[in-house]
């Protein structure tokens, strides 16, 4: 149990929502009022405000889509026969996908790096080697045998120290 301005709340790890049969955890995070902030197992979050009312609320975690320093892992996709997918990133690949998504197949961690510098990796491997899942713009420009290979292409970092 935990105190908070005068209440008492319970915080279970998890709590079962029986009318939508799904699951709650607790994130062990609070919003800027001191109030717990539990996570869906749909993806959504919520508070219990200090009525005991349920409120919608942002994620407590750092933004995955930030170019900071945060650690993100470089992973591929590949298919239940084993076939290559896509190339991306993620803060963790293995919670990336539903079951559903992945289907059989399964997603193979290359290497971790932060986020700013994953992201380069990624799109490296991308314009090389895209998979079939690989919808980027990008995806395929540097692959003579892709379909979206264009000879003239010259990647940003690349076109961006040049003189002209």
């Amino acid at each position: 149990m935990m105190r908070k301005k005068g209440h008492i709340l319970i915080t279970p790890v998890v709590v079962s929502q029986a009318q939508e049969g799904g699951n709650v955890t607790n994130t062990g995070k609070f919003d800027d009022s001191g109030n717990e902030i539990y996570k869906r197992d749909s993806g959504g979050y919520y508070v219990i405000d200090d009525n005991g009312v349920q409120r919608t609320t942002n994620s407590p975690n750092e933004h995955g889509n930030t170019l900071g320093n945060q650690p993100t892992e470089i992973y591929q996709k590949y298919d239940a026969e084993g076939n290559y997918l896509k190339t991306g990133i993620s803060q963790n690949a293995n919670t990336r996908y539903t079951d559903a998504e992945i289907d059989g197949g399964r997603i193979r961690v290359i290497g971790e790096r932060p986020r700013n510098k994953a992201v380069q990796i990624e799109r490296n491997i991308t314009e090389r080697h895209p998979g079939p899942d690989n919808k980027e713009s990008w995806a395929g420009k540097r692959d003579p045998s892709h379909p979206k290979y264009d000879p003239n292409y010259i990647p940003p970092h690349i076109k961006n120290n040049t003189d002209d």
